[in-house]
């Protein structure tokens, strides 16, 4: 389950944040606290250890999720949609339904920390044992507020680990470019996503513009150096010049 809080304004513009694994609304806090001009909304995932017949369609499904709701509305007639890690893949297909549904109302895709999928390196055999998932996740170290909690973290572990077979089922699926400008976003001591052909390849991913840009920190750069980071997405948003011809 996949749900959008706060909802978003009717009218104007916004921006829609797909966290990666492990995100939530604190989170996502710093960022969304700078973002004082923007209207923002976190695309908030519960848990679930789901098993391996859900995981080839997870991303296109929590996407088809966020499209129905935004379709049910409020809808902003402009919206910058910014994905982080696996959040980058939920906001591909999110956009692409929009495209199809709604016209003109994406005005951007961000994609931050996360490689174009045909670009993703194949994993090595033990990478999603308990130690390697908790690794990923939060650096090895127990999650707050889990210590003498075994069985959630348990469950959680198990979730973080199908979302982490999702995305390796995601990397198969063909390019189909959008037609909404593109930014990719990666951190200069974030090796999930360095700086190279491999993320240049994000061109392919639209027939629009695509402009890159590194910031400071490590994978998680969106909400640790939250200033810049809202720049960013304060330029997006904001509302184009018309041009009058006379």
């Amino acid at each position: 389950m996949i749900r959008l809080h706060p909802p978003l304004p009717a009218r104007g513009s916004a921006v829609l944040v797909i966290p990666g694994i492990g995100g939530t609304a604190r989170t996502v806090g710093p960022l969304t606290a700078a973002l004082t001009d923007v209207p923002t909304a976190v695309a908030l995932r519960r848990p679930v250890a789901a098993g391996p017949a859900g995981e080839v369609d997870a991303i296109p499904g929590w996407a088809a999720e966020l499209a129905r709701q935004l379709a049910d509305g409020p809808c902003p007639d402009a919206l910058v949609v910014l994905g982080h890690s696996l959040g980058a893949y939920i906001a591909l297909e999110l956009v692409r339904r929009l495209e199809e549904s709604a016209p003109g109302v994406v005005r951007a895709l961000v994609v931050a920390g996360q490689l174009p999928p045909h670009r993703l390196p194949a994993p090595a055999g033990d990478w999603l044992d308990d130690a390697s998932v908790l690794r990923r996740v939060s650096g090895g170290a127990l999650p707050q507020g889990l210590a003498g909690e075994p069985a959630l973290l348990r469950f959680l572990i198990d979730s973080w680990r199908a979302d982490y077979r999702a995305v390796d089922a995601y990397r198969s699926r063909p390019v189909r470019p959008i037609a909404t400008p593109l930014s990719v976003w990666n951190a200069a001591a974030d090796p999930s996503a360095p700086s190279g052909a491999a993320l240049s390849a994000w061109r392919g991913y639209t027939g629009a513009a695509t402009e890159f840009a590194t910031f400071e920190g490590a994978h998680d750069f969106l909400y640790t150096d939250v200033e810049p980071v809202a720049a960013q997405l304060s330029r997006l948003a904001a509302p184009r010049a018309e041009v009058l011809h006379v």
